[in-house]
């Protein structure tokens, strides 16, 4: 079926006429399409949306990848589980990047999973090696995401920051991060980063939006993973000395949880606490009803109970 899907999403313009040679080709109907492609959260009015005269989807180009990363390894995935499952199994243990156009069981944070329609996200998993401490990984995850959200800052909107480390859009999930650090000895780690960004808004999930709700025409997929990585790595040195001091007020400014009320559920509990920020490890700063201020790295927001 994957293979079906990549034919079909080649048909450009996608009309009547091509829909027709296609079925006629691949000796299937339109009911019989229409129900495969649900098993990929896609449809033939979503497809007809996306490649209409003015395509917004570009496939992932592994040639075009090895070009534009010519030290890193590339392997693009039409399909798999999830992307941090193949880059782990990856014999090799140089960098790494694992793209795909769609995972049938994408991980997200706290055993979540990730969910996007064939070739309507930004899905991908990198891991390099860095020389460092265990301790200055602190704050990785939330430096990774501030690091997507940097890539708007030529944009007119731009998505709010979500501890501990989501980007929203007009209060629906935009992207994620998972975060993997292993200590490898003698001042080493190896850090694995999955990123899942919506490109379109998944059918399925409404309270999920994608970069096409906001911004016009084609959306290149290979550049905005250029541009993601250029970014990280330009910063990484900066962080690996001051952590996340210098984009604290980055944070502040786009926290869509600053200054809220929210049921906090920490250690089994769940407390009402004023959502204050991030700290240069990246840990949550809460304020409870008696002003006092702590820190934590296990809390999970379960409610948000005041507008700031």
């Amino acid at each position: 079926m994957k293979k079906l899907i990549t034919e079909l999403i080649k048909q450009v313009p996608f009309n009547h006429e091509t829909l027709n040679h296609f079925l006629n080709q691949y000796q299937t109907s339109q009911e019989q399409l229409n129900q495969d492609l649900s098993d990929y959260d896609l449809s033939l009015e979503a497809i007809g949306d996306v490649f209409d005269l003015t395509p917004k989807f570009i496939p992932w180009s592994e040639a075009r990848l090895a070009s534009l990363f010519t030290n890193i390894q590339c392997q693009v995935w039409p399909e798999t589980t999830s992307v941090l499952d193949t880059i782990k199994e990856a014999p090799s243990d140089g960098v790494k990047l694992h793209v795909a156009e769609f995972q049938s069981c994408g991980q997200g944070t706290k055993n979540r999973s990730w969910q996007s329609g064939y070739g309507q996200g930004i899905n991908f998993a990198w891991q390099f090696h860095v020389n460092a401490t265990m301790q200055q990984m602190m704050g990785l995850s939330q430096f990774s995401i501030l690091m997507l959200h940097q890539l708007f800052n030529d944009c007119a909107v731009k998505p709010q920051l979500k501890w501990p480390n989501d980007l929203y859009y007009q209060g629906k999930k935009l992207a994620g991060v998972l975060i993997n650090v292993d200590d490898v000895g003698h001042g080493h780690v190896k850090v694995t980063i999955g990123i899942g960004m919506n490109v379109h808004p998944p059918t399925k999930q409404i309270e999920a939006i994608g970069l096409s709700s906001f911004i016009t025409g084609p959306i290149d997929r290979h550049e905005w993973l250029v541009n993601y990585i250029e970014i990280f790595n330009k910063n990484l040195p900066l962080f690996l000395s001051h952590q996340l001091s210098p984009w604290l007020s980055q944070w502040q400014n786009h926290d869509m949880l600053y200054s809220k009320m929210c049921e906090i559920q920490d250690q089994n509990t769940v407390l009402l606490k004023k959502v204050m920020g991030i700290n240069a490890q990246g840990l949550i700063c809460l304020e409870d009803t008696a002003g006092e201020m702590k820190t934590s790295f296990t809390a999970q927001i379960q409610n948000v109970l005041e507008e700031r």
